[in-house]
């Protein structure tokens, strides 16, 4: 895979949109074809019971139109019953875990994989992570901020979650509340098109369905792959599409940070002082 990782190709597009070259390594079409590749990597990986709990951009590897998953390092077979062992907490670069991995879901699987791809494919459009934590406290904050906090109608897996961790005032006193589920629905999509400036509306139509805050509800990779996002000519997304004219400033200082954290056990910042203050 000559061209490298998909992280290269984004720090590549950043740099020069800060330079003011234009560079259309990262078309709509392309950004839609990679994601159409992982997903169709994902199922068959996820139809013969294991989970890659690793997708990041570094781990998708291109060349010319072609991707691949790669580092399958940390995958591993789905829990088979309650009474099996759990799985490890160790898993991910940060900016791509799932909530239930934040919140310490013994029995999580496939669909941590679903979300860590819409983070990837929100960071493709926009050249910045989605949910840049900088500890997983920050990190649960950012995915609240942007697709609620768990709740009776919101998750409420989620929520016992929280409770069983003791850790609801992180929150905010703003969080928890049961709306209905289309409020919620519309106010996600409202917040992601605000993250994702410039995404046409089939693909934040795609990245709410793959960050769908409770697993249950992300479609598995193959019934993602049927969403018409995919069939969709990008000519006709354009015209129907209220953000393609939208640009986003891009700093070079923040683009040419240090990007990704390393690989921290989910208990990094759960230590049992900052459990009691909570």
């Amino acid at each position: 895979m000559p061209d490298g990782n998909l992280y290269q190709i984004m720090k590549q597009c950043a740099l020069s949109k800060v330079h003011g070259v234009v560079n259309n390594c990262l078309s709509p079409q392309r950004i839609k074809s990679i994601t159409e590749q992982v997903l169709k990597g994902m199922h068959h990986m996820h139809a013969q019971g294991f989970s890659h709990r690793d997708i990041k951009p570094e781990n998708l590897l291109l060349k010319g139109d072609v991707c691949k998953i790669a580092d399958f390092g940390l995958a591993r077979q789905s829990r088979p019953s309650l009474n099996a062992p759990a799985l490890t907490e160790y898993i991910s670069t940060r900016w791509y875990r799932a909530p239930e991995i934040l919140l310490r879901d013994p029995n999580y699987g496939t669909p941590i994989d679903i979300f860590a791809l819409g983070c990837v494919m929100a960071e493709m459009i926009t050249l910045k992570p989605l949910f840049p934590g900088t500890n997983e406290i920050d990190q649960i904050q950012h995915i609240v901020r942007t697709l609620g906090a768990p709740s009776l109608f919101h998750w409420p897996e989620g929520m016992a979650l929280v409770q069983k961790l003791r850790v609801a005032s992180l929150f905010g006193h703003e969080s928890f509340h049961n709306d209905d589920p289309m409020i919620i629905q519309q106010r996600n999509r409202m917040n992601l098109e605000q993250a994702i400036p410039g995404s046409s509306p089939g693909a934040i139509a795609v990245i709410q369905k793959m960050l769908a805050l409770d697993p249950r509800h992300r479609p598995p990779a193959g019934e993602m792959l049927k969403d018409p996002y995919f069939s969709m000519s990008i000519s006709v997304e354009a015209v129907n599409s209220p953000n393609m004219n939208r640009m986003m400033s891009l700093n070079k200082q923040e683009l040419c940070s240090q990007r990704f954290s390393p690989r921290t056990s989910a208990t990094e910042m759960w230590a049992s002082s900052q459990m009691g203050a909570v």
